[in-house]
């Protein structure tokens, strides 16, 4: 979901991204601070097994000229993708599940029995 800006509207301007706004992602990015520390797990295992590392941000970013880029960064690695082909549902331990480009599908959940760091 985007919304374009305009005269009238009272957007944040350092909250845009490449002139439009993504409410939904930059929900994330706003409250950030309260996913550090949560497990990022890329479900993608065709190359290694499923490894699983610690949030330390979250981003979006210009993608092109007319699209944003979504990332969660985890110590180890992040997981991300253009928000034209992302999507997000409920996971299982009550994080979130993001399927992005090709059926890649990532998991945020809180680290629960985890040497959790803040």
């Amino acid at each position: 979901m985007t919304t374009e800006v305009t005269e009238d509207a009272r957007i944040d301007e350092s909250k845009l991204v490449n002139g439009k706004f993504y409410p939904m992602w930059q929900d994330f990015v706003d409250k950030q601070g309260r996913f550090k520390g949560w497990l990022l797990l890329d479900e993608d295992d065709s190359f290694e097994p499923c490894v699983s590392t610690f949030v330390v941000g979250i981003s979006l970013r210009p993608n092109g000229e007319t699209s944003a880029f979504f990332e969660i960064e985890g110590e180890d690695y992040g997981c991300g993708a253009d928000v034209s082909h992302l999507g997000m549902n409920a996971a299982e331990g009550g994080g979130f599940r993001f399927y992005g480009y090709g059926g890649h599908t990532w998991t945020m959940t809180p680290a629960i029995n985890e040497d959790h760091h803040p």
